[in-house]
């Protein structure tokens, strides 16, 4: 009897478990599936022949002097940056406890890659609070 009531015990643990491992399986899917919308929809607003993104990469770098850059395009690349951010810190107010998973579908203007540097470095900056849960991580303001 003892043996029987420590078989069922142990039958319900891998149970258990099973169900948590179909859990985050889905969301890992759900997650992927989600980034590779993104990069097909990055994909048909950027069509680009592959032939000329082969030529970029293999040509080497020229170094540019301050003169040959357009004035105020340093400017306009952080004015961008900032508005992200702002974007994010609103969603994630209006949001409180967010997955980021979920977030990365409503920040329309980055890729889920670029999504998850900028919440890492706010959560390093202290801008944003990051709490593990499962997977994936809950945001707070």
């Amino acid at each position: 009897m003892f043996w029987f009531i420590v078989f069922l015990l142990m039958l319900g643990a891998v149970f258990y478990m099973y169900q948590n491992l179909k859990t985050m399986e889905k969301e890992i899917r759900e997650e992927q599936q989600r980034e590779k919308d993104s990069a097909d929809q990055q994909k048909s607003l950027n069509p680009e022949p592959a032939s000329a993104a082969k030529v970029a990469v293999a040509e080497p770098v020229a170094e540019v002097s301050k003169a040959e850059v357009e004035p105020g395009s340093a400017l306009k690349a952080e004015a961008a940056i900032a508005e992200s951010d702002n974007e994010i810190i609103s969603l994630i107010r209006t949001n409180p406890g967010i997955k980021q998973t979920e977030l990365y579908a409503k920040v329309e203007t980055m890729s889920t890659k670029q999504a998850q540097q900028m919440l890492k470095k706010m959560a390093d900056a202290g801008e944003i609070k990051r709490e593990k849960v499962g997977s994936s991580y809950k945001l707070y303001v």
